[in-house]
């Protein structure tokens, strides 16, 4: 019997497309611009995968007890596999804006955006987190020198990779 997975908001890769939308009057030079980011088109992955979340965050604090929230977690995780597999735990062409351009202690990328208002995919934050995961983004890559250049509430288009877990992982997002 396979194991039934859920897949982990927050852990990803980014690979950026595009930069900063033209609103924020900033742009990333490294990449080609894409000026009209327009959050309310986007691909259809993106809005089930949030709508996925937003249906267990609304009905998590009308539960009674930590089953219920079980129960909630549970359909929101078979909720957003059903998006994902599919497409190969891809995010292709989703957009977002950044939240967080930051570093560990070891001079590594650290990377958050928001795809709506509570759903958040970012990076592990330290090296230990990151073992197997390797979603940390090396200095001294194309990846980190664009990463770098944007700046907390610039929206652009990403791809990432997103990691599906086994149930029994007690492993969470930092």
């Amino acid at each position: 019997m396979k194991p039934n997975l859920i897949c982990l908001l927050g852990l990803v890769v980014m690979l950026l497309l595009a930069a900063a939308s033209s609103d924020t009057g900033t742009g990333v030079t490294s990449v080609t611009p894409t000026p009209d980011v327009n959050p309310s088109v986007f691909p259809a992955s993106e809005g089930e995968f949030i709508s996925a979340v937003a249906t267990a965050q609304r009905g998590s604090p009308q539960a009674e007890n930590d089953m219920q929230r079980g129960g909630i977690k549970a359909t929101r995780d078979e909720g957003i596999c059903r998006v994902l597999v599919p497409v190969n735990f891809r995010a292709q062409d989703w957009i977002g804006t950044v939240t967080k351009v930051d570093s560990n202690s070891d001079g590594k990328g650290v990377l958050a955006v928001s795809i709506s208002k509570d759903v958040r995919l970012q990076t592990w934050n330290n090296d230990l987190s990151d073992i197997d995961d390797n979603t940390l983004i090396q200095p001294r890559t194309e990846l980190f020198q664009t990463a770098s250049l944007l700046k907390v509430d610039n929206s652009f288009r990403f791809q990432a990779r997103l990691f599906p877990r086994e149930r029994t992982a007690s492993k969470s997002p930092a």
